[in-house]
């Protein structure tokens, strides 16, 4: 006589059980995964897709180093601060709302989007120093900008008037 188990008789529909929970389990893991996400993705600091540029700066007695950097107008610059001096130092970006402290040994960051060309002067009130970022357009854009538009094909005689389009 065979003695069949319980596990025997329902092998399929156990299997298919553990299937469906493994699977609810992963879902579940991916959706509240991509939850988390799109939390971060909507707060004011990383609120758009734009590229980031990382930028270290140390404040010395001399000044901040560098005193001049580069960015392109559409990034968001990412500042990382230190100091090598115990004098109480910052940073602060004119025309952006950005104070970044900075502490011998520790580093500090903050960020902000340049979204137009231009000079932004960067300044620390307490030890009388200064530098400055400045915004160009990237090469993309003013590639664009300054590609002709040009006739898909043109015949050879003169006495045909070609019309082109006027850029405005």
């Amino acid at each position: 006589m065979k003695i069949v188990s319980y596990w025997d008789k329902n092998y399929h529909f156990f299997l298919s059980l553990s299937l469906c929970i493994l699977l609810f389990f992963v879902f579940f893991v991916l959706f509240f995964q991509e939850l988390r996400a799109s939390d971060y993705s909507s707060s004011s600091v990383a609120s758009s897709r734009s590229p980031i540029r990382e930028i270290s700066l140390i404040i010395s007695d001399e000044g901040y180093y560098p005193s001049n950097i580069v960015a392109f107008s559409g990034e968001r610059v990412r500042f990382f601060v230190t100091s090598t001096t115990d004098l109480p130092s910052c940073l602060i970006v004119e025309g952006k709302e950005i104070f970044i402290e900075a502490k011998r040994g520790k580093v500090f960051s903050g960020e902000a989007e340049f979204r137009s060309p231009g000079k932004h002067r960067f300044y620390c009130p307490k030890g009388q120093i200064r530098g400055e970022l400045t915004v160009l357009e990237h090469p993309r854009v003013v590639q664009a900008r300054e590609r002709r538009r040009e006739l898909a094909s043109q015949r050879e005689r003169d006495d045909v008037k070609i019309w082109l389009p006027r850029d405005e």
